[in-house]
C-alpha cells in the first residue's frame, strides 16, 4: 500500500515586484495595466477594449506587500471596463497566498479567458 504525505499549504509573502513580474511574463500579450482601487493594487488584463480580467492583488500601494496572514486573498474578476463592474454575480474566485499562488492565479485567469473565448459576442454585449 502506497502512502502519500501531503504538506499543508503555507503562507507566502508576495511583493508587488513578484506579482508584476509574474503577470508580465505569464500574460505579456494582454499587457497588464497596474492601477489602484480601494487602497489595493489591481492589474487589468484586457481581452478587448471593453472586457477583461481584473486581479485584486491584496497588496497595498504604499507598503508594496500583501495583507497579513488570513486577512485577504488575491481575487480574480471577469470585468466590464466600460461599466466599471464585474460581469459575473457573486464572489470572485480567490487565490490563496501560499507557495503555489502562481499556478493558482494562472488557472483562475485562464478560466476567465476560456469563458470569454467560448462566448465572446455574449460577453461583449453585456
Amino acid at each position: 500500500m502506497n502512502t502519500v504525505i501531503a504538506m499543508a499549504a503555507t503562507y507566502t509573502e508576495i511583493s508587488l515586484e513578484d506579482m508584476e513580474k509574474f503577470l508580465k511574463r505569464a500574460f505579456r500579450v494582454l499587457e497588464p495595466k497596474k492601477g489602484v482601487e480601494r487602497r489595493e493594487v489591481i492589474y487589468d488584463l484586457f481581452l478587448s477594449p471593453k472586457v477583461g480580467v481584473r486581479v485584486w492583488t491584496s497588496i497595498g500601494p504604499h507598503s508594496g506587500t500583501g495583507a497579513d496572514v488570513g486577512a485577504d486573498a488575491i481575487r480574480v474578476t471577469f470585468f466590464n471596463y466600460q461599466k466599471n463592474r464585474p460581469l459575473l454575480r457573486g464572489k470572485s474566485p480567490i487565490v490563496k497566498r501560499t507557495q503555489n499562488w502562481r499556478d493558482s492565479l494562472r488557472n483562475r485567469i485562464e478560466d476567465i479567458m476560456e469563458m470569454y473565448d467560448e462566448k465572446e459576442d455574449y460577453w461583449e454585449s453585456r
